[in-house]
């Protein structure tokens, strides 16, 4: 699901998936947060604007990058990666 919201957000999904995404993503809070995560990154990564965040929101980020799983295993970030 984590690939499908970010095609989504590369409007890179077909009318038939950005469909069933939505409808799941209504059903599922826990999709709809990481949504609004991964539009709040990408946003950031396309565009110059600088948008304020709060400590929390920093926090949780970093969470749930170490708790993604890369090909399949979690992710355990190095000393050199972690964010502060």
């Amino acid at each position: 699901m984590t690939e499908k919201i970010s095609r989504f957000l590369d409007d890179d999904l077909s009318h038939d998936e950005t469909l069933h995404l939505l409808k799941t993503i209504t059903e599922q809070p826990d999709l709809k947060d990481k949504l609004k995560r991964y539009a709040a990154v990408s946003h950031a990564i396309k565009t110059d604007d600088f948008l304020w965040i709060s400590i929390d929101f920093a926090m949780r980020i970093q969470q749930e990058i170490q708790q993604t799983p890369i090909d399949g295993l979690p992710h355990q970030p190095s000393d050199g990666y972690l964010l502060q």
